[in-house]
C-alpha cells in the first residue's frame, strides 16, 4: 500500500514535474509528511485539505495564494481477510485519482471561502489523471453521457444531478474530456500551466490567465470544446464518443421562430439544428439575455469543411452551401458559487434574404462527425418515482412508442406484459459500456408473483457493424460465448446473466436475474428479435 503512493509520487512529482505539495506540520503524524488514514468509513477513499497557508514553500517558480497541505482516508486494503484486494488495479487508480487531490490543493483550495468553484476542475483533472494511469486511451472507454447530453448544465455544479438535472449525472467528472481537450489542444504541460494560474488567480481569471498565454480567450476555449464534441475531435477515439444532443430542431420552412424547452445554465450551451430551404440566403436571429452568445456551425460533408459564424444577434447564412446547420448558444454569464447557477432563456427567428456572412472559422470537418439527434430533457420527478417503483434509471413511455423491431415476438412464460421506458445514456452492464449508441429504449419484463425475478430488453439505435465496435468490452470479450444464429451473432455471459447482439442497426442488451435460464428462454427472446 505504501509503496503504491510512493510510486505516484515518483511518477507525478518526480517525473511529471507536478508541484509537491506543502507538509502538515505536526498534524496528524506529526513528522510533517503526507498522513494516509486507513479506515472503514462508508465512502472508500477521499481526499481532505487542511487550513491554507498561502504560498507553498516547495514551490519556487509560482507565488501560491490558497495552497494548503492535506491527507488522505482509505479503507483498509485487507479486503475479504486476504492481503491485497481483488481489484487492487482499481484500487491503484483509485489511490491516484486522491493523491493528485493532495496534489491540487498545493497549487490552491477553494475550501477556504465555501464557494467550491473549482472543485468541478479538481474532480475533472484528477479523473483524467486515473484514467492515464491506465493508458493514454483510457479515457475513452468511460461512460461520458452527461457531457454530450447535459451541454446545458452549470459548469461549476460538479453534481448537476442534485439540482434537477437528471442527465448531467456527475458531469463534473466527465468534464475530464475538457481536459483532455486542453491537452491535446495546448501541449502536454498545458494541464501543469492552467494549475499554476489556479495558484494565484481565483476561479475564472485563473482560465482568463492561462487563455491569455495560449493566446486565446475563456470564452473561445469553452466555444472549441464544444465544436470538439460536436465533432467528436479526438482523433481516432472519438468514434467511441456520443453525440451531442440536440436540444431541438428548428424547421424554418415550417415555422418563424424556436423556444427551447429549457434555458441554458451558465457556461453551458445549446444546440440547435437549422433546416432551411436550399435556395436564397436565411438570416437567424438570437433574442436573450446579453450574457448570450450564438454561433453558427454549418458543415459541408463533401467539402470536408467546418464553419463557425458568429451570431451576434443576427447572421446570415446560404443554406446551399452546406450539408449540416447547427447553432450554439453559450451562456457566459459568471456566477462565484454554484448555487447561483440558473438557466437563461433565449429564442431564435429566422427571416429570408440578407448577405451571406463570412466565417470567422473555417477548419478541416472533424473525421468523427456525425449528424447529431434529438432527444427529449427527462422529467426529474418521473424519473424519481419510476426508479422507486422499479429500480431503473429512466423515465416511462407508452408501449407504442417503442418500434416493432425493437418488440421480442417471444415472451417467457409466467412473465407479465412489460414496463417501457426510455433511458437516455448508453447502456451500461457490469461496467461494459455501449459506445458511440442513441438513447436506448427499455422493456422490463417482470416475473407474475415475484417481482424480484425480471428480465430486461433494452436497444439503441447504432451506426456500428461490428460488436466490438459498439461495446467497450475493456479486454473481458473473452468472457462471453459467441453463438451465430438467425445471421446474427449473439454474445451471451451466463455468469451475469447478459446477451448482447447487433440486429437491424439496433445494439440489443438482454439482462436476466437469476431464476431465469439464459441459454434457454432468454436466447429464445434474442431470437425472436432476429
Amino acid at each position: 500500500f505504501g509503496n503504491t503512493f510512493e510510486n505516484l509520487w515518483t511518477r507525478y512529482i518526480t517525473n511529471e514535474g507536478w508541484a509537491e505539495p506543502p507538509g502538515d506540520g505536526s498534524l496528524g503524524g506529526g513528522d510533517n509528511l503526507i498522513d494516509i488514514y486507513l479506515i472503514n468509513p462508508t465512502h472508500v477513499a477521499s481526499a481532505g485539505a487542511d487550513k491554507a497557508i498561502g504560498d507553498n514553500p516547495k514551490t519556487s517558480d509560482v507565488v501560491e495564494k490558497y495552497s494548503a497541505p492535506g491527507f488522505l482516508n482509505f479503507t483498509s486494503m485487507n479486503y475479504f481477510d486476504k492481503s491485497t484486494p481483488v481489484d487492487e488495479g482499481n484500487y491503484n487508480v483509485l489511490a491516484a485519482h486522491e493523491f493528485h487531490h493532495l496534489i491540487q490543493f498545493g497549487y490552491a483550495t477553494d475550501e477556504a471561502d465555501d464557494k467550491q468553484w473549482i472543485r468541478w476542475f479538481t474532480e475533472a483533472t484528477s479523473t483524467w489523471i486515473e484514467h492515464r494511469l491506465l493508458g493514454e486511451d483510457d479515457l475513452y472507454q468511460r461512460n461520458l453521457a452527461s457531457v454530450f447530453y447535459a451541454t446545458d448544465a452549470c459548469l461549476i455544479d460538479t453534481e448537476p444531478f442534485n439540482s434537477g438535472n437528471i442527465e448531467a449525472g456527475l458531469r463534473g467528472y466527465d468534464l475530464a474530456l475538457m481536459v483532455e481537450h486542453l491537452n491535446r489542444q495546448y501541449g502536454e504541460n498545458a494541464i501543469q500551466q492552467l494549475w499554476k494560474k489556479v495558484a494565484g488567480e481565483l476561479r475564472y481569471k485563473a482560465f482568463d490567465a492561462a487563455a491569455k498565454q495560449w493566446g486565446t480567450s475563456t470564452d473561445q476555449l469553452f466555444v472549441d470544446f464544444a465544436l470538439a464534441l460536436i465533432g467528436r475531435n479526438f482523433g481516432a477515439n472519438g468514434k467511441q464518443l456520443d453525440r451531442v444532443r440536440l436540444e431541438g430542431v428548428f424547421d424554418t420552412e415550417a415555422k418563424t421562430s424556436f423556444t427551447p424547452q429549457d434555458g441554458i445554465s451558465n457556461f453551458g450551451f445549446d444546440v440547435v439544428e437549422i433546416k432551411a430551404a436550399r435556395q436564397g440566403n436565411l438570416e437567424l436571429s438570437l433574442s436573450g439575455d446579453d450574457d448570450l452568445k450564438g454561433y453558427v456551425v454549418a458543415v459541408n460533408t463533401t467539402r470536408k469543411r467546418l464553419e463557425l459564424i458568429d451570431l451576434n444577434k443576427t447572421a446570415v447564412i446560404a443554406p446551399s452551401r452546406y450539408s449540416h446547420i447547427y447553432t450554439v448558444i453559450y451562456n457566459f454569464r459568471r456566477v462565484e458559487d454554484f448555487t447561483q447557477c440558473h438557466s437563461i432563456d433565449y429564442s431564435l427567428q429566422a427571416f429570408s434574404g440578407g448577405s451571406p456572412l463570412t466565417a470567422s472559422v473555417s477548419k478541416p470537418w472533424f473525421e468523427n462527425f456525425s449528424p447529431l439527434t434529438h432527444s427529449k430533457r427527462l422529467d426529474r420527478d418521473a424519473f424519481s418515482k419510476f426508479q422507486q417503483d422499479h429500480g431503473e434509471a429512466g423515465v416511462p413511455i407508452a408501449s407504442s412508442a417503442v418500434n416493432a423491431d425493437q418488440k421480442p415476438t417471444f415472451t417467457i412464460n409466467d412473465f407479465a406484459a412489460p414496463v417501457s421506458y426510455r433511458v437516455t445514456r448508453p447502456i451500461d452492464i457490469g461496467g461494459l459500456v455501449a459506445k458511440g449508441s442513441e438513447e436506448a429504449v427499455a422493456l422490463k419484463y417482470y416475473k407474475q408473483g415475484d417481482r424480484s425475478k425480471y428480465y430486461i430488453v433494452s436497444s439503441s439505435p447504432t451506426q456500428h457493424s461490428q460488436l466490438s465496435d459498439a461495446y467497450n468490452f475493456e479486454g473481458r470479450e473473452s468472457e462471453f460465448r459467441k453463438e451465430v444464429s438467425g445471421g446474427a451473432t449473439l454474445y451471451i455471459n451466463q455468469s451475469i446473466g447478459v446477451i448482447v447482439f447487433l440486429s437491424k442497426g439496433y445494439l440489443f442488451t438482454l439482462q436476466a436475474t437469476d431464476g431465469v435460464d439464459i441459454d434457454r428462454d432468454l436466447k429464445m427472446v434474442a431470437l425472436s428479435l432476429l
